[in-house]
């Protein structure tokens, strides 16, 4: 994963050209964190590959801004399935599909 972000960025610098550019990392940085609210200041205990290669990038961009003045944003993202969502979201629809069929009410 740091692979490919380090090559865009070698490409932007040999090209002297630098665009807006927007990573998004994953809350998964933070690993089995018990906290109900967490902010960027938090500990990252990344515990699985995915969330090491997103926190690697993660503290590269922080690295580029602070030497370089680059115009490079991370944005943490978090999960937003919830109990509370309608049936209509993507993943209240898998899960009631599956429960129709494993009950062979449809299909």
């Amino acid at each position: 994963m740091i692979e490919i972000f380090n090559n865009l960025m070698d490409a932007c610098f040999s090209l002297e050209n630098f665009p807006n550019f927007f990573q998004a990392s994953s809350s998964e940085m933070y690993g089995l964190n018990n906290k109900n609210i967490l902010c960027e200041s938090d500990d990252f205990i990344p515990n699985s590959p995915y969330a090491e290669g997103k926190h690697n990038i993660h503290k590269k961009i922080i690295e580029l801004n602070a030497n370089k003045g680059l115009n490079l944003k991370s944005g943490i993202m978090f999960n937003h399935e919830s109990e509370y969502r309608e049936q209509g979201y993507l993943f209240s629809k898998i899960i009631d599909s599956a429960i129709k069929i494993k009950n062979n009410q449809i299909f």
